[in-house]
C-alpha cells in the first residue's frame, strides 16, 4: 500500500516503521512530519503529527517503536534532539532530550527499541556515537559507544537502526562501519560483524551502508542493506547469526 502525496495512506519519503503487538503498522512519514496507523493489510487508521516544535509536532521523525503493551509509542525527532512518547491512538503523553553531549543529551537521535520491561534505547549519532537507555518517563540510566576510537568493537561510526531480540539483547545497524552488532541490555558487545564493504552482490555476512535491523519472535535477524539492495536472513542461536538466506539487487540505470 502507499503512493506519493499527503492524503490518508500517502507517504513523502516514509524511513520508520513499527508494528505493535496486535499487528497495527506504524510509520514514520518523515516528509509529512507525521505517523500514520495502519491495519497489517494496510487499512488506514489513524494519524498524528505536523512540522513544527510543539508537542506533537516533529521536525525530522526518522523512526519509532512500540512498548511490549501497546500503549505507547516513541518517536525521536533527529533535528529537535528529543524523544516524544504518545499513546496508540496519537495523543501526546510526554517528551524528553535536548542538544548536547551529556547524559541524556542528544546529538541526532536516529535509532528506538523498547525492551520487556519497558527500557528505551535511542541511537544517538553524529557528535556523540553512542546508545543511550532510559526509563519508559525518560530517566536516564546508562550509555555505551564511542567515535573514532579505530576499534569495531567500540567504535560507532552512525547506528540508523536498532531493535530488541530475545533476552532483551539489542541489535544495532551501524551504516558509517557496515556492520552489525549485538549487545546484551546493558551496553557488553556480544557480536559484530565484519567491516568489510560489500559488493553489488548480496554477500552472505557482509554490507554496504545497512540502515535497517529487525529480529522476528522466532529470533531470526533481518538486515537491509542498503547500498547494495540486499535484505539478509540469519537464523536465530548462538553467539554469531547463521546465515540462512539472502535477496535482492543493485538495479542499474542504463542512460
Amino acid at each position: 500500500w502507499g503512493s506519493a502525496g499527503n492524503g490518508n495512506g500517502q507517504f513523502n519519503s516514509p524511513n520508520g516503521v513499527a508494528v505493535d503487538g496486535s499487528g497495527h503498522v506504524y510509520v514514520v512519514d518523515t516528509g509529512n512530519s507525521r505517523i500514520q496507523k495502519f491495519t497489517n493489510t494496510g487499512g488506514y487508521l489513524t494519524q498524528w503529527g505536523s512540522f513544527g516544535k510543539g508537542n506533537s509536532q516533529f521536525y525530522a521523525p526518522y523512526n519509532a517503536a512500540v512498548d511490549p503493551t501497546g500503549t505507547r509509542v516513541y518517536v525521536p525527532d533527529l533535528t529537535l534532539c528529543r524523544v516524544q512518547v504518545f499513546d496508540a491512538n496519537g495523543a501526546y503523553i510526554t517528551q524528553w532530550g535536548t542538544f548536547g553531549h551529556g547524559d541524556g543529551e542528544f546529538g541526532a537521535p536516529y535509532g528506538v527499541a523498547v525492551n520487556s520491561a519497558g527500557d528505551v534505547y535511542v541511537s544517538d549519532n553524529n557528535v556523540n556515537c553512542r546508545i543511550e537507555k532510559f526509563t519508559s518517563t525518560g530517566g536516564y540510566l546508562l550509555q555505551w559507544g564511542s567515535c573514532y576510537t579505530n576499534n569495531a568493537d567500540t567504535q560507532d561510526c552512525g547506528i540508523w537502526s536498532i531493535c530488541m531480540g530475545p533476552g532483551d539483547n539489542v541489535y544495532a545497524a551501524d551504516a558509517g562501519c557496515n556492520m552489525i552488532k549485538k549487545f546484551t541490555g546493558n551496553g557488553s558487545l556480544v557480536f559484530r560483524s565484519t567491516t568489510q564493504l560489500a559488493s553489488v552482490d548480496c554477500e552472505h555476512g557482509i554490507f554496504s551502508t545497512p540502515y535497517g535491523v529487525s529480529v522476528d519472535a522466532l529470533g531470526n535477524l533481518y538486515v537491509a542493506s542498503s547500498g547494495n539492495s540486499c535484505i539478509q536472513k540469519f537464523g536465530p542461536g548462538g553467539t554469531t547469526p547463521t546465515h540462512s538466506t539472502s535477496w535482492g539487487r543493485l538495479r542499474t540505470l542504463y542512460r
